[in-house]
């Protein structure tokens, strides 16, 4: 638990996956099942390119998938050709799932942000998709940064999704969209580099209008004109201001010896 605020996250997310054990358990609960499955299908796509562009092919690969849920990347995680794939998850209703799904892989319950974190080798890819804003607590998101930056190898990557931009208004309890400041600083200190910074989404996400906005972007046929924009905009534009954007940053490998 936050002592700050009284909220506890591993009792917000376990309660959230029990009663929701779909994409409104990990996406966004405000929208329908259909508009988080498009709205994930979206952020695949975005993903994918995004890798694609910074020449970076998972075949063959140790992945570390960060905030595993209930599955949903693992799964493209596989099907791009990872040959073994670590899920971390903060609950035992993840885990417990994943662990029937994909036995050939290995799941692992813990919180990233704890002082200890014991997991298994290095990784060549360390996938943290829209996970860390949710740790509200300063102190707990820089060394759950650090934690990640640690398991990835030298010459290997690590790719996370935020806003990179401070909003101007208060969010979610569970939310603390942070400026690309505060990961500058901890990748420096791991020797990373920045080599991609692309919009996950432009409109997809967002309710506009609180309660009321959800339920009519829900709709069938409003969904599918805001499916058409939000795919024709990611054509069309390099920036989404304060929108989720995919970061993609490199660890340098070590100096060799003259």
């Amino acid at each position: 638990m936050n002592p700050a605020d009284g909220f506890d996250p591993e009792a917000y997310w376990e309660t959230r996956l029990r009663t929701r054990p779909d994409l409104r358990g990990t996406g966004h609960r405000g929208f329908s099942v259909a508009y988080n499955r498009e709205m994930y299908a979206v952020a695949t796509d975005r993903l994918r390119d995004a890798l694609s562009k910074a020449g970076i092919s998972l075949a063959g690969t140790r992945v570390l998938d960060v905030g595993a849920g209930l599955g949903y990347f693992v799964e493209r995680y596989v099907e791009w050709g990872a040959a073994q794939v670590t899920g971390v998850d903060i609950t035992q209703a993840s885990v417990e799932t994943l662990r029937r799904r994909y036995p050939a892989h290995t799941f692992v319950q813990a919180d990233i942000s704890s002082p200890e974190l014991s997991l298994p080798g290095d990784y060549d890819l360390v996938f943290a998709i829209s996970i860390l804003y949710h740790i509200v607590d300063e102190q707990r998101f820089e060394r759950a940064l650090a934690h990640l930056c640690s398991r990835v190898r030298p010459g290997g990557h690590l790719v996370l999704v935020d806003s990179f931009h401070k909003p101007l208004f208060p969010t979610a309890p569970h939310t603390r969209l942070r400026a690309l400041e505060a990961y500058v600083s901890v990748l420096d200190r791991f020797g990373f580099r920045v080599v991609a910074l692309k919009p996950m989404y432009f409109l997809m996400g967002r309710a506009f209008v609180p309660v009321v906005g959800p339920k009519v972007l829900s709709w069938p046929l409003v969904l599918r004109h805001l499916l058409q924009l939000e795919r024709s905009l990611g054509t069309r534009l390099r920036s989404n201001l304060n929108g989720l954007k995919i970061l993609i940053a490199l660890r340098s490998e070590p100096a060799s010896s003259a």
